[in-house]
């Protein structure tokens, strides 16, 4: 007969139950058959239906006339049905023991000291968490491992629960709310971290005693640095609710020194942009450079990828650490500071694109890229070898950060313009190839014929040959230059082809300089060989003008290119690009052209501004954007006067009538128009 009922208990069939139980005349052994253990697991029948969430059969396992059997222990755990009914998860078993039942909410096991409201959250029912607690269950019972049932919340949905607005009905807590678990954590702690009614967040504050409102868990964090570690903004709503809150202890510090563990440094860390924006508009906080600076290296430090580089980016580029710990609110929050995104080390003359890209970090390219401030990111600018970012990235055959790159417009304008240039260069260099042939064509020609009735032995005629020869040979030489140039060469990236058709220019134009003035020197001398012979004087005042007038030209050509060069700043960066690492020092400057006029904070910067307090840079730089438009002053009489006589329109009245219009609606017409 136990076994049958075991059977149709644990299976929940209530038929066969009443068919079991219909058998019985006897009421105390009907009462004592459903009280006593059964099967492997030593518990009453009414257990087994309870786990199994058979309400029904439940209903007519418990004995009638036992009063307090619902809270009978039984197994080898020592649990009651409530507790096993709250493990399985069935919140419409829960609910019929506690109403109809009374079953007790706070009642806990034999082995592990545990209530209902441990094992539903050690479980996840945050179903059945919700309907324990509004309930009335006690939240502060401590289990046998000195924890509070939400101690072991896994979920938001469960904690959540645990919190429900409900408990307000019938909430209480023992010894004034001055019992810990574990993790030296008040109740508070967790409501500050979960909660999401403020009035139960407000009500807890109420219900702990007041000198432990303040108190510090494991971490050394109160309620309110907890709620900055998880952007709780109901905890404002509550403070709001509180009269007798030291806002100065609960901001302050935890240990009084550590610029770490504010609740500001916390909202940063954490990425609780909310969070410290309400923070910063209610109270006056205080974050440094340094203690920024010493929280990302704390979260870098066992990174063995960066710890070698982690002392150049804090003294100089701390943006990228920010970026390589995933802090991407503290990266925003510099960079809305004092920082910016086109800033380079002074190692490396790297910015932090191009650090990414150096690291293979598409993510953190991707942020950079989708950042507000991508502004300050000049496509061109090159690290000490010379490179930008695109350089790099084709180098590494990294496609997705080409494409990342690609697609915003002023890196595609950039690499455009690259393109444009190259067309232009290889043009440019043809033209040059053709102007070359022909000059060599032309004095091998003049090797060829020599210069009517000249004497070989003749001053003149040396000048000629050696002239004919430079002049030959130089334009030669161009032709190989250009040729070389034009070489197709599809492994190598677009700027560095740009730079290469530069240099081949450069070098063409000092060689077609050499080149022509030679022609000018050869053919002036040969004319004057062959004059001279024929005593034509009249013809040799003409060669000699033209001679002058040729070299004068040639003199001027070579003067505004020797000016070009010393003007032209980058020709460092287009001569280098193609030179050998041997050039030391100088080669280490590579890229100093490309960065001209941009904002680079050096070590001595940082250091001066590495304790000051960052906030009010972010406070001005809002009111700075916020007021801008705002900003208006009322033209005098004068001024009006001026602007529509140096205006050239045909209806100055008419203008005049709509300037005052336009006053008049902004409020601040002067009233003299």
């Amino acid at each position: 007969m136990k076994d049958e009922l075991l059977e149709a208990a644990t299976n929940g069939d209530a038929d066969k139950i009443k068919e079991i139980l219909s058998n019985m005349h006897d009421e105390k052994d009907r009462t004592e058959c459903l009280a006593s253990p059964k099967g492997s697991g030593n518990m009453p029948a009414f257990h087994y239906a309870a786990a199994g969430g058979h309400l029904d059969a439940l209903k007519l396992l418990i004995p009638h006339h036992h009063p307090g059997i619902v809270n009978k222990v039984a197994g080898t755990d020592g649990r009651s049905a409530l507790h096993l009914a709250a493990i399985n998860g069935h919140s419409a078993v829960v609910n019929w023991l506690v109403d109809h039942q009374r079953a007790d909410l706070n009642l806990q096991d034999n082995i592990e000291k545990s209530t209902a409201l441990h094992f539903s959250v050690k479980f996840g029912r945050w179903d059945v968490v919700k309907s324990l607690v509004c309930h009335g269950a006690q939240q502060d019972i401590l289990d046998k491992h000195n924890m509070f049932p939400v101690s072991y919340s896994k979920d938001k949905s469960t904690s959540e629960a645990y919190f429900s607005s409900c408990i307000s009905r019938s909430f209480s807590l023992r010894d004034g709310g001055r019992r810990r678990d574990a993790n030296n954590r008040l109740l508070l702690h967790y409501a500050a971290q979960y909660a999401t009614d403020s009035g139960v967040i407000a009500m807890l504050i109420d219900a702990t005693d007041p000198d432990l409102v303040y108190a510090e868990d494991k971490d050394g964090d109160s309620f309110f640095h907890v709620a900055a570690k998880y952007g709780n903004m109901n905890v404002f709503k509550a403070l709001d609710k509180i009269d007798q809150i030291d806002m100065a202890r609960l901001l302050q510090d935890n240990h009084g020194s550590d610029p770490l563990k504010g609740p500001g440094m916390y909202a940063l860390l954490y990425d609780q942009r909310e969070f410290f924006k309400e923070l910063v508009d209610r109270w006056e906080i205080k974050i440094t450079l340094s203690s920024i600076i010493e929280a990302l290296i704390v979260e870098l430090i066992d990174n063995p990828e960066i710890q070698d580089r982690l002392a150049l980016f804090a003294n100089t580029l701390p943006t990228y650490l920010a970026l390589y710990a995933e802090k991407h609110f503290i990266f925003d929050f510099l960079l809305d500071t004092l920082l910016s995104l086109g800033q380079w080390d002074d190692t490396h003359y790297r910015t932090c694109l191009h650090w990414a890209i150096v690291d293979k970090r598409a993510d953190i390219v991707e942020k950079i890229s989708t950042s507000k401030k991508l502004w300050q990111q000049r496509p061109g600018i090159q690290d000490m070898d010379g490179k930008t970012v695109q350089e790099l990235a084709f180098e590494q055959k990294n496609h997705m950060v080409m494409e990342l790159l690609s697609a915003k417009t002023s890196f595609k304008d950039h690499e455009e313009k690259l393109y444009k240039n190259r067309e232009l260069y290889a043009q440019a260099l043809d033209a040059i190839l053709v102007g070359a042939t022909l000059i060599a064509s032309v004095t091998f020609a003049g090797w060829l014929q020599l210069p009517f009735g000249a004497e070989f032995d003749s001053l003149a005629m040396k000048i000629y040959w050696t002239a004919n020869s430079i002049s030959f040979f130089t334009a030669v030489a161009t032709m190989c230059v250009t040729k070389a140039a034009l070489i197709p060469t599809p492994s190598l990236y677009v700027g560095v082809i740009v730079n290469q058709l530069r240099v081949a220019i450069l070098v063409d134009a000092f060689l077609l300089a050499i080149s022509l003035a030679a022609v000018v020197f050869a053919f002036s001398a040969a004319g004057f060989g062959a004059l001279r012979q024929a005593h034509i004087y009249e013809y040799q005042v003409i060669m000699r003008s033209s001679a002058a007038i040729a070299g004068f030209v040639c003199l001027i050509t070579w003067l505004a290119y020797i000016y070009q060069l010393t003007k032209c700043t980058p020709s460092r960066t287009v001569l280098y690009s193609v030179s050998p690492s041997w050039l030391g020092k100088t080669y280490s400057r590579l890229g100093d052209s490309s960065r001209l006029g941009y904002p680079s904070m050096k070590r001595s910067d940082l250091l001066t501004y590495k304790d000051q307090n960052l906030v009010p840079y972010l406070s001005l730089r809002r009111i700075l954007v916020s007021h801008t438009e705002s900003s208006k002053r009322t033209p005098k009489d004068h001024e009006i006067d001026q602007l529509l006589q140096d205006l050239q329109v045909v209806d100055k009245e008419r203008l005049r009538s709509n300037l005052q219009r336009r006053l008049q609606r902004a409020g601040t017409s002067n009233g003299s128009l």
